[in-house]
């Protein structure tokens, strides 16, 4: 018997690095997972590995900025498992964020409406309407994914960095306003984390710099940020709710630009 036996969860960005790693993990525990994401294969491709592994699973294609494709996430988790008790708010407009998201200055108003679409008003839809259906099981749990970023300020990425502050306080929100129907909102905050995407290899460069920064030595892994939010999704975390759990190695653990070396 896994941690998540005859649990319900979504997760969406499920087609993706974390999400597909996080998904994986919730069904081995025992979850049944609807797998959603914007890539409609990607989230095939990760649903047809849970089902060879002997889990339960079934894609979605999400658009999170139409409301309407949320609701039919919705109806789908219903139909397909009956119910709902977790529900992964993982996806996020991260390429915009890396390729045109800039200052405030050149802010491009499309982009900023876009972002705050998908990786807030859509994460807030999806938790109304999650949590009825937590609430007809008996409680739920819901985990947003936040960014290492988003209480500093930057040269770059306004848009996506505001969005994920925003992302905080509806976890404090859900957490204070339902935490009494037995529904815990927490939230992981994840540092860099190692991908396979070649949309994001420009950021090796920048490695050797993060890892002076993080204090455990090494760079972030999404199996790292999979682990965090079984935590915090399982019984093990039931007096848990409206708290943030960073993911990062330490990296904002300190001040100083260079971690201390090995004592």
């Amino acid at each position: 018997m896994g941690r998540l036996e005859g649990k319900r969860a979504i997760v969406t960005g499920g087609g993706g690095n974390i999400g597909s790693t996080t998904s994986k993990l919730l069904a081995t525990e025992g979850a049944k997972v609807l797998v959603a994401d914007v890539v409609g294969p990607a989230a095939e491709a990760c649903a047809e590995d849970i089902r060879r592994a002997g889990g339960v699973a079934v894609a979605y294609e999400l658009d999170l900025a139409e409301e309407a494709s949320i609701v039919g996430m919705m109806d789908t988790v219903q139909a397909e498992f009956g119910g709902l008790d977790i529900l992964y708010n993982n996806a996020a407009a991260t390429l915009i964020a890396r390729v045109d998201d800039g200052g405030i200055e050149d802010m491009d108003l499309d982009i900023w409406n876009t972002t705050m679409a998908v990786n807030l008003t859509g994460a807030m839809i999806a938790s109304k309407l999650a949590i009825p259906l937590m609430k007809a099981s008996g409680g739920g749990s819901i985990v947003n994914t936040l960014s290492g970023g988003a209480s500093s300020g930057t040269p770059r990425q306004s848009a996506y960095l505001v969005s994920k502050a925003g992302l905080l306080q509806l976890t404090r929100a859900i957490a204070t306003q339902h935490g009494r129907d037995g529904i815990r909102c927490n939230a992981v905050g994840p540092g860099f984390t190692v991908s396979p995407d070649p949309n994001r290899q420009g950021a090796a460069k920048f490695a050797d710099q993060l890892m002076k920064r993080n204090l455990i030595g090494r760079l972030g892994q999404p199996e790292d940020i999979a682990n965090a939010v079984r935590f915090l999704v399982s019984d093990e975390a039931s007096f848990i709710t409206g708290q943030v759990l960073i993911v990062d190695g330490g990296a904002s653990a300190h001040g100083g630009d260079v971690a201390p070396g090995p004592t």
